[in-house]
């Protein structure tokens, strides 16, 4: 009984994405996330993004129907968007608003498709100013809101509401719910259903948030502890090497 349901479930949620139906397609979705990752970490290594470029030229060129494939395309987009913002480059506008557009676009939007249009939204707030940036800021908190609405399970819908809440000036209202939306993300399965074409980001960022407000109340020894958890579940990656003195 349980295998038959979890072969149902798993072909529900394939309806959802309506995956690519040829078999190229599907080679160059696989590991897509860890590709896409990897290949920011090189640009940050490196000092460009060609790696990264590369990837969203193949992703350009699958069918642009399958909303997995627009929805891979937009997070390459983001993360190539997190390089750009570091570096100061005025190309991250562009960048943001293509993977913006696609997403809006797409039709039959799931928790997943309306997650990450919020972080991208939420990340686009740094290139506005002013009554733009608040509306833009409110598009995303509508957008993550409805991810949670469509999958309360869903980890990344938490941690862009989160990330929201914690980014925004206490004088807006921010500050309030950070932690208690982040920590229900924590608490969520990276997916509902593994599947190599699915999305499972969002954990690591997390757990930086949550030490980043750990450090903020002055509670080192909960930061000290997250601190430990994250780097034994992603030990490779860099950011945690900022925390090691402050959560002393």
């Amino acid at each position: 009984m349980r295998k038959a349901l979890f072969y149902v479930l798993s072909i529900a949620l394939l309806s959802l994405y309506t995956l690519p139906s040829r078999a190229q397609d599907l080679t160059d979705l696989q590991g897509i996330q860890y590709k896409l990752d990897g290949a920011l970490g090189q640009a940050f290594e490196k000092g460009s993004s060609a790696q990264l470029d590369s990837i969203i030229t193949t992703l350009r060129k699958l069918q642009p129907q399958n909303n997995i494939v627009k929805q891979w395309l937009a997070y390459g987009l983001m993360n190539k968007s997190v390089y750009l913002l570091q570096t100061h480059s005025p190309e991250v506008s562009a960048v943001l608003k293509e993977g913006i557009a696609l997403l809006e676009g797409m039709e039959k939007k799931n928790s997943e498709d309306y997650a990450l249009l919020g972080c991208l939204q939420s990340l686009s707030t740094a290139t506005l100013q002013g009554m733009q940036a608040g509306m833009m800021a409110g598009k995303a908190t509508e957008n993550a809101t409805k991810a949670r609405q469509l999958d309360s399970t869903n980890l990344r819908a938490w941690y862009v509401l989160g990330s929201l809440d914690f980014y925004t000036p206490a004088m807006y209202g921010g500050g309030k719910k950070a932690e208690e939306y982040l920590l229900k993300g924590l608490a969520c399965k990276d997916q509902p259903i593994r599947n190599p074409y699915f999305p499972s980001w969002g954990r690591d960022r997390i757990y930086m948030l949550l030490i980043e407000i750990s450090l903020k109340d002055d509670n080192k020894e909960q930061a000290a502890m997250l601190l430990q958890q994250a780097k034994k579940l992603f030990p490779h990656n860099p950011i945690w090497g900022k925390y090691e003195e402050k959560a002393r």
